[in-house]
């Protein structure tokens, strides 16, 4: 099985379409996940400007579960249409949202990996850099460390296209 990690960037078409290649390749099922972060939150956000001018809000914690249920039900609905849409090109497809809870995002999609016997993980990245990196994280580098299988990381121009690389 292949495993297609998505996020909600521009990353997400090409690692898709990597991950239906390697599908096709191999006769294997693909099996698409989106990582919903769960851990309680609570505490001011920057939320744009919801409050009429500072752009710094405090959210409770029934708010913040109010968002992430919102949010964890779009990419329900986001998946369902993708997993249709490429069972009807002759894939076998499932698609799952995965919370994460207290796990990192590597940790959760290693976790589904192992847990399905995953023969690759397909996923993108931007290569930010290290200042972004330590406030955002690193979830390929962390993958690649975590995984039980082959991670393959799709490298995405800031416009969401693949980098096309020639294999070495």
């Amino acid at each position: 099985m292949v495993l297609a990690a998505l996020d909600a960037t521009d990353a997400a078409a090409p690692v898709l379409d990597r991950a239906a290649s390697l599908a096709r390749a191999f006769a294997l099922p693909l099996h698409i996940v989106h990582v919903v972060a769960t851990a309680p939150v609570e505490g001011p956000f920057l939320t744009g400007d919801l409050d009429g001018g500072t752009g710094l809000d405090l959210l409770s914690l029934d708010t913040a579960e109010a968002l992430r249920a919102g949010l964890h039900e779009s990419w329900v609905e986001h998946l369902g249409a993708t997993r249709e849409d490429l069972s009807t090109a002759g894939l076998d497809v499932t698609a799952a949202v995965l919370d994460a809870g207290l796990d990192t995002i590597a940790e959760t999609i290693a976790h589904e990996a192992e847990t399905r016997g995953a023969a690759w993980i397909v996923v993108g990245s931007h290569g930010h850099g290290v200042l972004h990196d330590v406030f955002f994280g690193d979830t390929d580098r962390a993958l690649v460390r975590e995984a039980p299988c082959p991670v393959v990381v799709v490298p995405v121009d800031d416009s969401g296209e693949s980098e096309d690389r020639p294999a070495a």
